[in-house]
């Protein structure tokens, strides 16, 4: 048994590592996206440089959802990274903060599946009155969500579990 904490301890530290580095990549990417839509702002005729002439405001469209979503995936790798240096830290992966860390993973989860197609079709209206939007909601993702939300009832019954085991020891 302890050949498996170990080997978990082990792998949870490394994947927490993992989850910072794409972390700090994802930053710089909405960092680069954040100056490219201030350049177009600033200064229209960049777009020209494109060879797929889309409007500047088909351009900023997409760049708003690409920083809401990569705001949202940098804090949803920063509860994943919580929830695995947790697990190396306590030596165990059922902890109270690692079921708080499920339980916010999820909720990032659902406010991604609902919030990009709604900025999407806000920023649609916005820019391109004529097309008709609608919001298309990700299927995956939302079934994502809701296992998420599953395995932190599991986290939350095996925290449960491993706090009487302690107490009768």
């Amino acid at each position: 048994m302890s050949d498996v904490l170990n080997r978990l301890n082990r792998l949870s530290r490394y994947v927490g590592m993992a989850a910072m580095a794409f972390m700090i990549l994802l930053g710089v990417a909405i960092v680069a996206v954040v100056i490219l839509t201030i350049a177009v702002t600033l200064n229209p005729d960049i777009m020209s440089w494109f060879d797929d002439a889309a409007t500047s405001g088909q351009f900023l469209s997409i760049c708003a959802i690409l920083v809401v979503a990569g705001s949202l995936g940098i804090a949803t790798l920063y509860y994943v990274y919580r929830f695995f240096m947790n697990i190396h830290r306590d030596n165990t992966p059922f902890t109270d903060e690692n079921v708080k860390c499920l339980q916010r993973i999820t909720i990032l989860i659902l406010i991604s599946v609902i919030a990009t197609p709604v900025i999407s079709m806000i920023m649609g209206a916005a820019f391109e009155p004529e097309s008709g939007n609608m919001m298309d909601f990700n299927l995956l993702s939302l079934f994502a969500a809701f296992l998420m939300y599953l395995l932190s009832l599991v986290f939350k019954y095996g925290t449960a579990l491993q706090k009487e085991s302690d107490e009768t020891l």
